[in-house]
């Protein structure tokens, strides 16, 4: 237990927390190419070399692509959200898993005025549940209308979470409530890995996982909202802020 607490307090370490199993079973089907690739001989062996270096390739690379994100640049990247606040209206977070309210934004913001939690009502993976789990913290899950008034919050930041929302028409939705609780010279920040050349690097296969860009642009303007600025923060995390 207190391994997995220590093993909590890094970013890379929550997302091998969440994902250990995939880890594990990375590792099982290298060590069955390794065995594979001695008993061989000729083409074979070489396939079983080339699929075992992709293996750990893949591993290598999203670990030190994910502690370069939520480690190393972890602070530049908490830094820029929060000087999207202006003004000394409440602020809102919505996450899908893991509230960082309560690492670095808690303590550049101060506490939200409300968290939200994607995740329930989206994405059923195993993955997510361990991280709702594991944070403790899951917020009040979304589900259409969001509990606040008109032009009440002054910032909204939306933390590595909408991807989950599968549905296009799901994603409008919620970043139409989003603009209706914002006030007019408010943000809404999403933050997000996108699929591109440096995620796809980074991560392989699991890249697909996020959306693109034009997703994203596209959701803003059917909400109501007009993309402001998108800002790269170590090569794979964009800051997008909504006004």
């Amino acid at each position: 237990m207190m391994f997995e607490r220590s093993l909590n307090h890094w970013g890379v370490g929550r997302v091998v927390l969440f994902n250990w199993p995939k880890y594990v079973a990375a590792v099982l089907v290298l060590a069955l190419g390794v065995t594979a690739a001695r008993l061989s001989h000729g083409p074979v062996r070489l396939a079983m070399v080339f699929v075992c270096v992709l293996i750990i390739y893949g591993m290598v690379a999203s670990l030190l692509a994910t502690w370069w994100v939520y480690d190393h640049r972890a602070q530049r990247l908490y830094q820029r959200i929060a000087d999207q606040r202006h003004g000394t209206a409440p602020w809102v977070l919505v996450h899908a898993g893991f509230d960082e309210s309560h690492g670095r934004l808690h303590a550049l913001l101060g506490p939200p005025a409300h968290h939200f939690d994607i995740g329930p009502s989206s994405d059923r993976s195993r993955s997510l549940s361990r991280a709702h789990a594991l944070s403790g913290r899951n917020g009040v899950p979304v589900t259409g209308i969001l509990p606040m008034g008109d032009a009440t919050v002054g910032l909204v930041v939306v933390l590595f979470g909408i991807h989950e929302l599968h549905s296009d028409s799901d994603a409008v939705a919620l970043l139409h409530e989003l603009n209706r609780v914002t006030v007019g010279d408010g943000s809404v920040v999403i933050v997000e890995h996108l699929i591109d050349v440096p995620n796809v690097v980074a991560y392989g296969l699991a890249a697909w996982h996020f959306s693109t860009g034009g997703r994203w642009r596209h959701a803003v303007t059917s909400a109501g909202m007009h993309m402001k600025s998108a800002t790269r923060i170590g090569g794979l995390v964009t800051v997008m802020v909504a006004r």
